[in-house]
């Protein structure tokens, strides 16, 4: 960080992180005190992280800091997330570390979660936020999913993440409900090219034969139809695509 002011307040919460009140976190070149604890706890490491988090200047370097902190499954951790949820300037930080805090199961963060399922204030919000309850809630939460596939008043950015929360908490179950979606389309206004594009992925991931027989329907009511020639070879073009990458794996 180039703002002095801000690292120093950052580093304030690395202390109490540490549980630390006045000892300075450690410096990146100094190597970590070998530790007692089970390979199950590397505090040794969590600890030579969090010391580093604030000392990185690149957004992306601390990025790769705090992916490696959620492997680490201690109070140390925990505390430092609390105080990143709390009080770290960057929403983007708050929101990872809320969504990291709740898949720990301190479910007092829920509230955050949900308003940000609500009223994201962008993508990134709304998608932390559903990943997390999704691995959290599980098949519980498919219902919930399907309803918000389905909601008109849902942003359509949020369709994607969506789709892939429904594949990951269900994965044949997802890719049923997509394949049938797709069976009720019956003109060429009703269909959704973004839904196309994720669909066929899914049904490619979990090798839905069905699925790619779905979109040669498709195909066939986009060749039925009396669309104008540029549309209906744009059409054409995306559901080939489609098509291809959903084509099953004959050897499974």
């Amino acid at each position: 960080m180039s703002d002095g002011s801000k690292k120093d307040s950052l580093k304030s919460l690395v202390s109490a992180a540490l549980g630390q009140s006045a000892q300075a976190p450690a410096s990146p070149q100094e190597t970590p005190e070998p530790t007692s604890q089970p390979a199950s706890e590397p505090l040794g490491d969590a600890e030579a992280l969090i010391a580093i988090y604030f000392d990185l200047e690149e957004p992306e370097e601390r990025d790769e800091v705090f992916d490696q902190l959620t492997s680490h499954r201690v109070p140390m951790v925990d505390n430092f997330f609390a105080e990143m949820a709390s009080h770290d300037d960057d929403a983007y930080v708050r929101a990872a570390a809320t969504a990291e805090l709740f898949k720990r199961g301190h479910e007092e963060y829920l509230p955050a979660i949900e308003s940000d399922l609500v009223d994201p204030q962008e993508l990134f919000f709304f998608a932390t936020a559903l990943h997390s309850l999704a691995e959290v809630r599980g098949a519980q939460l498919y219902p919930d999913l399907v309803q918000m596939l389905t909601d008109p008043n849902r942003d359509p950015e949020h369709q994607q993440d969506i789709m892939l929360a429904m594949e990951a908490v269900t994965p044949e179950q997802s890719v049923r409900h997509f394949t049938a979606l797709l069976s009720g389309w019956k003109s060429t206004d009703q269909i959704d090219d973004v839904f196309v594009e994720h669909a066929s992925l899914a049904f490619a991931r979990q090798n839905h034969a069905p699925g790619h027989q779905m979109l040669q329907q498709v195909m066939k009511v986009v060749e039925n139809s009396g669309l104008e020639p540029l549309d209906k070879e744009e059409l054409t073009e995306l559901l080939e695509e489609a098509m291809s990458v959903a084509e099953p794996d004959s050897t499974t």
